[in-house]
């Protein structure tokens, strides 16, 4: 009763008896008889964030990626740049995504692809994997990123020499195209088994900017290796 009273004489502006002061000093007294209200009976908190009521009020815990007093205010992950390796990053309500570059993987892009396992690497070259990428490494007579393109062979038929000949193995078997190991019927080339400073060389009849000499033998026959160390 006496709270009512209070509130009553302050907006009429008048001062009780005995009191001193101005109108506007005097304030009602909450009764501390009347029962708190929980405002987390309303769920006011959005976009699932916790309630939790105090006395004449209540605190929104917010959940992963918001803000504000009700957590009704988007967080712009964005802003921290989380993505790693050159990623682009879009921030979505409460969250974010990303947008890997090739080569990578991971929520934030922070996992390499082992692109290896994929077996990129054609006629027989062998597939290194690297932070973000791969390398080939090309077999004899192949080149290009995945070693699908075959290597120019411009000593190909061309007028060749040699030291000594062995028999009948002469120069022109090394640049006549033939890889076959049958040593009787592909032929290969071999100098003179006594040749102490045996040489091999051939005639490009032209001018050009070599980038690599590949020299490679015909591998084991069925004559256990007489072409193995031949060309």
């Amino acid at each position: 009763m006496t709270a009512v009273v209070w509130d009553l004489l302050w907006k009429a502006k008048a001062i009780p008896r005995g009191l001193v002061g101005t109108p506007f000093s005097i304030k009602k007294t909450p009764d501390p008889e009347s029962p708190d209200i929980n405002e987390c009976l309303d769920d006011p908190c959005h976009n699932g964030g916790t309630c939790r009521n105090n006395a004449g009020s209540f605190k929104c815990t917010c959940a992963d990626g918001f803000t504000g007093a009700l957590c009704n205010e988007d967080i712009d992950e964005c802003q921290t740049d989380p993505c790693f390796n050159g990623a682009n990053c879009t921030n979505t309500p409460g969250s974010f995504t990303c947008t890997c570059n090739a080569g990578w993987t991971g929520i934030v892009c922070n996992e390499d692809i082992n692109e290896c396992l994929d077996n990129p690497c054609h006629n027989g070259g062998s597939c290194s994997n690297i932070d973000g990428s791969f390398k080939c490494t090309c077999a004899g007579g192949f080149t290009g990123a995945l070693c699908n393109e075959v290597l120019q062979n411009i000593a190909l038929e061309k007028s060749a020499k040699q030291s000594s000949t062995k028999s009948d193995f002469n120069a022109a078997y090394a640049v006549d195209g033939n890889r076959g190991t049958n040593f009787l019927v592909d032929k290969c080339t071999h100098t003179d088994d006594g040749d102490k400073s045996p040489w091999w060389r051939v005639d490009l009849q032209a001018v050009y900017s070599i980038t690599s000499v590949g020299i490679l033998n015909r591998g084991k026959d069925q004559y256990e290796g007489k072409c193995k160390k031949a060309l």
